[in-house]
Formats: structure tokens, C-alpha cells, sequence
């Protein structure tokens, strides 16, 4: 629902909302903390929100990507195991749709997930970068030496 109404307004008024910058405060204690102390309800939110913005918007919210992806990496060493499905989904929606440019931004990002303390997020981000082989070929191709 909340992804539709920002379609309506227009990617103008989502970036005047500053949406990316609330989103990413409802998980700022997940960086002091973990992340089961976090309601699982509002865990579902964020990824089915991540999701919809990008299967509505697709290219057009890239330039968010990196600030998103953060959070992301967190939920996919999540302990409920739908959270990490739905959180690997979401990043599956993203891949479909990002550019040579996006998958540049991203990269370092998913590397130093693939050197995180937690094993859940160790294996998801090599998941997301195998994700990225088979939906960005083309644009993970450009920006591999």
C-alpha cells in the first residue's frame, strides 16, 4: 500500500519524504544490537516494503541502493528463516532490474558482507552475488576487471 502511494506522488515526493533515511532509522538499533531484539513485525515491513519499491520503481530507485543494501545484508542473517527468504527475494527483485552502474555500487557492499561475523550473512551475500550472476550478467560483466 505504502509502495503505491508513493508510485502515485512520483519518485519526486519519495525523495522529499526522505523515505530511505526513515527506513534506515526504524533498524539504527540493529547496528547496536542484534536483530532479534527487533519486532519481527517490523522486520516483515521493511523487506516487503524494500520489495515493493523495487518491483514498482525498478531502475529509478537505484541511486538508494547502497543505502538500503546495509539494511538488507543485516536481514538476511536474520534467525526467522522467512525473513531471510523474503530479504533474498527482495534483492532478487533489485538484481532484475540494475544497471551496469548500480551493480558497481553494490559490489564492494556485498563483498564485505562475504567478510561479516555472522554466518547466516556470510552465505547470503555469497548468494546475493550468485543471485547477481544469473539476473545481472551483463552489467556484473562491465564491472569485473
Amino acid at each position: 500500500m505504502c509502495s503505491g502511494i508513493i508510485r502515485g506522488l512520483g519518485i519526486k515526493k519519495f525523495t522529499e519524504l526522505e523515505l530511505v533515511d526513515r527506513l534506515d532509522s526504524i533498524l539504527a538499533i540493529s547496528r547496536n544490537k542484534d536483530l532479534k531484539d527487533i519486532k519481527i513485525s517490523k522486520r516483515y515491513f521493511i523487506v516487503f516494503l524494500l520489495h515493493s519499491l523495487w518491483d514498482y520503481f525498478g531502475r529509478i530507485f537505484e541511486p538508494h541502493f547502497p543505502k538500503v543494501l546495509p539494511v538488507l545484508r543485516q536481514l538476511f542473517g536474520d534467525h526467522s528463516e522467512d525473513i531471510r527468504k523474503l530479504s533474498t527475494g527482495a534483492l532478487n527483485v533489485a538484481m532484475r532490474s540494475m544497471s551496469a552502474y548500480g551493480v558497481k555500487q553494490i559490489l564492494p557492499i556485498l563483498m564485505e558482507g562475504c567478510h561479516s561475523d555472522n554466518w547466516r550473512t556470510k552465505t547470503s551475500s555469497l548468494h546475493a552475488l550468485g543471485s547477481m550472476a544469473h539476473l545481472a550478467t551483463k552489467q556484473l560483466a562491465s564491472s569485473l576487471p
